[in-house]
């Protein structure tokens, strides 16, 4: 387990991580090499390698420091490369793909030049083993455009739909029948789905909000099957309160909804709540997780795990308020049964962001807890929602208690102070304050270290 954050605050984050076989982790994202209060310097790509207790073995930056190079997407390729899309500046601002091996190596990096402005969104690996890039082009108008290369990087076709205008192709996948699926924004609002044939032409276009919907959602995925059927998850704004609701979504190979499962609800604190999802850029295996970020509300920060029934099973609240900000964007599973989330972290001085990441233990720890059992809670489960919590404490020290919902709701919070060698104990009496049973989250925090703990409550008929 470790948190660690490196870097100057020039705006640099991760947004991509994979684990070896010995256990390193490979970490992408980008970085600024210079910054001041007005703007990060233009950013490069970067990568570094990392041991499993956080110590970097080695970093590199990629492109040129006084151009633009921004990542969109990573990939791992069959080959066991890793495939990075997204924006390279040279004349103007133009789609580029980066290939680079695990020892940081490069494999191939090309810009692909066109008469309009723009940048790849998003990769995929295609069924004759070339990659197909979802871009968006065009001044001043952007359309979005398909870029077909071989496993060298050179261009082979391109596809420019100009009849869609301002659209966003933001994940693009390779389908069975050698065609391309491609999930997006239209306009301010609107999502759409479109399927493409082998050779780049539109085969049909979907819209699962309609054409004028005004309710704010967010595509957070996309997971398609050997028979083209697919599903994704979208975060929608729920029109009746001020929350969002998490929707996964599945559908037939003509794009037709078959099922809409709401698998979290009224997870927001606020209005405003922007969620950023960090989910593989590869098919649902058994589970994937879904990384929650809400920068207008610090402390908001949660892992879900979801399964192949679209059940919530996983649930970890990874930061409290504090002085600093993180921002997850993507989170995996690791060998030992944890996982490790990448993204940013701002300090409380900083302009601009820091690299972040986070690796969890199989019970949702994070940070080394000595008192790991010196905190507890009975009866639990509790039969009618009345329940002590005792403390062993091996100093003085000030435990701040928090308890959550499941959704991730602060029901209860209270401060006690407990003396060294000393056992302390403080009733709490949950129906007091939720008349539902169910799985509580118990957060108790020291000055150096902080615990979470499942409380079950009966529910009462």
């Amino acid at each position: 387990m470790f948190e660690k954050t490196w870097g100057m605050p020039y705006n640099n984050f991760i947004v991509y991580a994979d684990e070896l076989s010995n256990g390193d982790y490979i970490l992408i994202g980008r970085c600024s090499l210079f910054a001041d209060a007005m703007s990060p310097y233009p950013p490069q790509f970067y990568m570094c390698r990392m041991d499993q207790n956080g110590n970097i073995l080695w970093e590199r930056n990629y492109g040129n420091p006084n151009e633009w190079d921004q990542q969109q997407t990573v990939i791992k390729t069959k080959n066991e490369n890793y495939l990075i899309a997204g924006v390279s500046l040279t004349a103007n601002y133009f789609p580029s793909l980066l290939e680079l091996d695990p020892n940081g190596n490069v494999i191939f990096f090309k810009v692909y030049d066109a008469d309009y402005t723009g940048g790849a969104l998003s990769v995929a690996e295609t069924k004759d083993s070339c990659f197909i890039m979802a871009c968006v082009l065009g001044v001043p108008q952007n359309s979005p455009t398909l870029i077909k290369a071989d496993r060298n990087g050179n261009e082979i076709w391109r596809k420019r739909q100009d009849s869609l205008v301002n659209y966003s192709p933001e994940i693009i996948r390779a389908t069975s029948d050698s065609g391309f699926l491609v999930v997006g924004g239209a306009y301010t609002y609107n999502a759409y789905i479109a399927k493409y044939f082998s050779d780049g032409n539109l085969q049909w276009i979907k819209y699962p909000y309609g054409r004028n919907d005004t309710v704010g959602c967010t595509i957070a995925g996309l997971f398609t099957h050997e028979d083209c059927t697919f599903e994704m998850p979208f975060a929608e704004e729920n029109t009746t309160t001020t929350f969002t609701d998490t929707h996964w979504k599945t559908f037939d190979s003509n794009g037709n909804q078959v099922n809409d499962n709401i698998i979290i609800s009224n997870f927001a604190l606020d209005f405003n709540s922007q969620f950023n999802f960090g989910i593989p850029d590869y098919d649902m295996g058994d589970s994937v997780f879904i990384s929650t970020s809400n920068p207008y509300a610090f402390g908001t920060q949660w892992i879900m795990e979801v399964d192949k029934n679209k059940n919530v099973t996983y649930k970890t609240r990874i930061t409290e308020p504090d002085s600093s900000s993180k921002f997850l964007i993507n989170t995996i599973r690791t060998s030992d049964g944890g996982y490790l989330s990448v993204g940013q972290m701002f300090e409380p001085n900083d302009d601009w962001g820091r690299f972040y990441v986070v690796k969890f233990g199989p019970d949702g720890r994070y940070q080394s807890d000595e008192f790991l059992e010196s905190i507890n809670a009975y009866p639990n489960p509790s039969a009618d929602g009345n329940m002590s919590l005792t403390f062993d404490m091996t100093k003085d020290d000030n435990v701040q208690v928090d308890i959550y919902t499941s959704e991730g709701k602060l029901i209860y919070s209270n401060s006690i102070f407990c003396s060294a060698n000393s056992h302390t104990e403080l009733p709490v009496r949950l129906y007091e304050i939720s008349a539902n049973g169910g799985m509580y989250i118990l957060q108790a925090r020291t000055s150096d270290a902080v615990i979470r703990k499942k409380l079950v409550v009966m529910r009462q008929n």
